[in-house]
């Protein structure tokens, strides 16, 4: 009140909403797994309130620095540079929550980062990072040069080893296999399991068995199957030419020669055409030689390689 009596009234105008849009409850983000194996996702979860007054354009922005993204989330855009993905969160009330999930993936061993930051219009409102530790893997095999004789298994040792930084945990599953340029006649078996669950024991291994076929040479046929024998006309002919003799004038008898002669003569080359086209000899099995075989461990999107070389005798 003023002297004299005189009152005013007081007024309180708000020129503009508040905006308060920040990552909470603290510290308003999650990773899990916190440690994970290379090849594999993590996922960064960012929790949004609206401590302010109703917006109606908040903008979720995360820094793709590391890692490959998995999946777009609803109601976002990545960048054509692949560094950046803006969220339309829409209109939020006051006191109104939402959540924004981030999944990503490394494929090498060491830390994946991420980091994001909250607008309404141009203004940041808040910001968050955090990290998770990621593991690697190596695969190594014994023997790798090795020399067997066809139809004898080839034995070997695959050995899984955690690595990077020197970890001696490795928490995801790592399955192993063959190439597809194994020799003819040959598979590629793991007796005591093809996987691992984890390394996080530290190394693991596993027995290899690389079976080659023995080879068999199957030789070939004389007589073709189902062809004429011609062969079996040939003492045929010589009881001929025997008879031939018994007849009693030198002409008529030097004529029957000449016929019969013939006769034999077209007898033995078609014999000589049909053994020559089936002289060659068949042979099955693993041929020999020296074969580059490459064994696999994949772990999620990660894969980890050896060569080794089997020679067959």
């Amino acid at each position: 009140s003023l002297k004299g009596g005189a009152g005013t009234d007081a007024f309180v105008s708000k020129l503009a909403p508040r905006a308060n849009l920040t990552f909470s409850p603290s510290p308003g983000i999650t990773v899990s797994p916190a440690t994970v194996g290379v090849g594999n996702a993590v996922a960064f979860k960012y929790s949004i309130t609206n401590s302010g007054d109703f917006v109606s354009n908040a903008i979720f922005t995360d820094f793709l620095t590391s890692g490959t993204l998995d999946t777009v989330p609803g109601n976002c855009n990545q960048s054509t540079s692949s560094s950046i993905l803006i969220c339309d969160l829409g209109a939020l009330n006051a006191g109104q929550t939402t959540s924004i999930t981030v999944s990503l993936t490394s494929t090498t061993g060491g830390t994946l980062s991420n980091s994001a930051q909250l607008s309404v219009g141009s203004s940041t409102t808040d910001t968050a990072s955090d990290s998770a530790s990621v593991t690697d893997f190596s695969i190594d095999v014994s023997p790798k040069t090795a020399t067997f004789v066809a139809g004898t298994p080839a034995s070997y040792t695959v050995t899984l080893t955690p690595s990077v930084n020197g970890a001696d945990s490795f928490p995801d599953a790592v399955s192993i296999s063959c190439s597809s340029s194994l020799p003819t006649g040959a598979t590629c078996t793991f007796p005591n399991n093809a996987s691992v669950s984890n390394l996080n024991n530290g190394a693991q291994t596993r027995q290899l068995v690389i079976n080659t076929t023995a080879r068999v040479t199957t030789p070939a046929s004389l007589f073709q199957s189902g062809a004429p024998i011609y062969a079996a006309w040939f003492p045929i002919s010589g009881l001929a030419l025997f008879g031939a003799g018994m007849v009693r004038t030198k002409r008529s008898r030097r004529m029957l020669y000449g016929l019969l002669l013939g006769v034999f003569g077209v007898l033995l080359a078609f014999q000589a055409g049909c053994s020559s086209s089936k002289s060659t000899s068949t042979t099955t099995g693993t041929p020999a030689g020296d074969y580059s075989i490459t064994i696999t461990a994949t772990s999620g999107t990660a894969t980890r390689t050896q060569q080794i070389v089997l020679t067959v005798q």
